[in-house]
């Protein structure tokens, strides 16, 4: 009985690793599986936030993997949390454009409830909100909406 040499055995076995891809193996076949749960996924839940009320800014600053877009707006009242910017993924919009829209939750008292508040200074209503856009997803872009209750802001580029 002989014995193969080590370097006689890697050949060998990098030669049956490369028949084996080209095969009909079973390894080589894949069966249309899904991983979809029966019925269906549930539905996607909806941002149940108000728009706030005005968009006072919109910018886009660049980053090293993309850039960050920032809004600002007033709200109704003080008190206003939750801020935040959803992407609107709507099929009317080119291929060159984005919308976001600018959200945020009103105050709420100890038991949850809404506070009614209204007014107040400006600088005391006026919420800030960002989202990060990577590079491939900037690269066709020309423009970007930001929408709120009372009107939109747009930067292009």
């Amino acid at each position: 009985m002989t014995m193969l040499a080590p370097r006689s055995l890697l050949l060998l076995a990098a030669l049956l690793s490369l028949l084996a891809g080209c095969s009909g193996w079973p390894f080589g076949r894949s069966d249309p599986t899904t991983l979809e749960p029966e019925g269906g996924y549930a539905a996607v839940a909806l941002d149940t936030r108000p728009l706030v009320g005005t968009v006072t800014a919109v910018t886009l600053e660049p980053t090293p993997g993309g850039a960050i877009l920032t809004a600002t707006g007033l709200t109704s009242g003080q008190g206003y949390w939750d801020v935040g910017l959803v992407r609107d993924r709507s099929a009317d919009l080119p291929d060159t454009a984005r919308r976001y829209t600018f959200h945020a939750r009103p105050p709420v008292d100890a038991d949850g409830a809404p506070v009614a508040t209204s007014g107040g200074p400006a600088a005391t209503r006026q919420v800030t909100a960002a989202v990060f856009i990577g590079g491939t997803s900037l690269a066709g872009l020309r423009q970007i909406t930001v929408v709120g209750a009372d009107g939109s802001r747009t930067a292009r580029r």
